[in-house]
């Protein structure tokens, strides 16, 4: 089996941010606030389709960079799984190589932290504090690759310009 696209990033000029203000959506969904064209209520359906692909096996995980100057840059883990909802998407990641560094180590065994829930180990939320975008954050990250910046794309404080994780089963 080849890898399954789990997120295809590109710093973008009209950012779409994970959640907004004054959240008008149901439970379930996640607002994203449209630069100057308003809101719009999404289901929130992306950790529990990476959860319900990463139940059934082992899997990995591999993230590819692309920093302003061409440099291509990878990091791939051979245990990556999401929890369910339940347990706020969990992450487990690990078993680093590559050549961007091992900074999703840090994130592994943290929860989802959106906008408006918050399980990082901040007294802040650090999505809507730092403006950082909803991720597996801790105290707060080294990995933000849904940052709401448009130029910042993060992977230990670095900036890229393009990111891609891709999951692949691995039995």
């Amino acid at each position: 089996m080849g890898w399954a696209s789990a997120q295809h990033v590109t710093r973008r000029e009209n950012p779409m941010y994970d959640t907004c203000l004054g959240n008008p959506c149901k439970y379930g969904e996640i607002c994203e606030s449209i630069k100057d064209e308003g809101v719009v209520c999404v289901k929130d359906q992306g950790n529990k389709y990476i959860n319900l692909l990463t139940s059934i096996g082992s899997h990995k995980l591999r993230v590819e960079l692309v920093r302003s100057d061409g440099m291509n840059f990878y990091a791939e883990y051979s245990n990556f799984d999401v929890g369910d909802g339940e347990s706020k998407y969990i992450l487990t990641v690990n078993g680093y190589s590559g050549n961007a560094g091992n900074y999703m180590e840090y994130n592994n065994g943290r929860r989802f932290t959106t906008y408006d829930r918050d399980y990082d180990e901040n007294p802040y939320n650090c999505v809507s504090y730092h403006r950082y975008g909803a991720w597996w954050h801790g105290g707060c990250t080294y990995v933000d690759l849904n940052n709401q910046n448009i130029n910042q794309l993060l992977w230990d404080y670095n900036s890229f310009i393009k990111s891609i994780m891709m999951i692949r089963k691995i039995d």
